[in-house]
């Protein structure tokens, strides 16, 4: 559910165009998963794992993917 809550978030809307980014953030603590830790990092817009559907940790997951706009960044990941 997490997955798709996210997922939906990220389409279509203003923050999914030219310069925005996702940045999946987690929460340093004895609770990360290692799917978690290893998501950590910045997408594209829809791309990339999704809280909910690489942890471990099932609905205790607090990690989130959250957008900002970075036109560096989003260069960096293939963005045109």
């Amino acid at each position: 559910g997490r997955g798709l809550f996210f997922a939906g978030l990220e389409s279509g809307g203003a923050e999914s165009g030219p310069g925005w980014v996702i940045q999946y953030q987690v929460n340093h603590d004895e609770r990360l998963c290692s799917g978690c830790a290893d998501a950590e990092g910045y997408y594209l817009p829809g791309q990339g794992p999704m809280p909910g559907d690489v942890c471990l940790g099932g609905g205790f997951c607090r990690c989130e993917r959250v957008p900002m706009f970075d036109e560096a960044m989003y260069r960096r990941l293939g963005g045109a």
